[in-house]
């Protein structure tokens, strides 16, 4: 649902801890009146973007965007409609929803992707097998999926955020 709950509590359980040993700087924002982010409201991301842009300046210029779940479609939908204010996209798990995505993939193909699945949700782990499969495809310099064996939807290894950060660290 993308609300301030769920958005918060994700934060809190799963990013903050290895944000703050790491020096990274963490922003989510929450759908609102219940609008998610790839269905009207990722018109909002910008402008938010651009808010906390006047109190923190993105190490490389851009902010990575990353998401479970919902936020890995969101995330997809901001990454392709908004290529060049993007640095990475880190979903876990997550894929473009829709056709329209999927055909816009050629945008993000300069883009450091990384995509997460359990291994026990197969509608998600197939999706982001399309994914990877159209970004091969269309010549995507750095993909990569990892499939943790015998996980569910929101995979226990990405719970404490160690092996996100650990991929987003080698963008930095």
């Amino acid at each position: 649902g993308q609300t301030l709950s769920i958005a918060s509590g994700m934060v809190e359980a799963t990013l903050s801890n290895e944000a703050e040993r790491l020096g990274w700087v963490v922003v989510s924002p929450a759908a609102p009146d219940g609008v998610r982010f790839f269905d009207g409201s990722e018109a909002l991301v910008p402008g938010f973007l651009d808010w906390v842009e006047t109190w923190v300046t993105p190490t490389g210029g851009a902010p990575h965007v990353l998401g479970p779940s919902n936020g890995g479609i969101s995330s997809f939908r901001y990454a392709i409609d908004n290529p060049d204010r993007v640095q990475s996209v880190v979903v876990f798990p997550g894929f473009p929803r829709g056709d329209e995505d999927r055909a816009a993939l050629d945008q993000i193909v300069d883009i450091p992707i990384r995509l997460f699945a359990g291994g026990n949700d197969d509608p998600w782990v197939e999706n982001a097998q399309m994914t990877v499969d159209a970004l091969d495809e269309l010549g995507a310099r750095d993909v990569e999926f990892v499939v943790f064996d015998g996980e569910g939807h929101l995979p226990d290894s990405t719970r404490d955020g160690t092996v996100l950060f650990e991929q987003l660290e080698t963008f930095r």
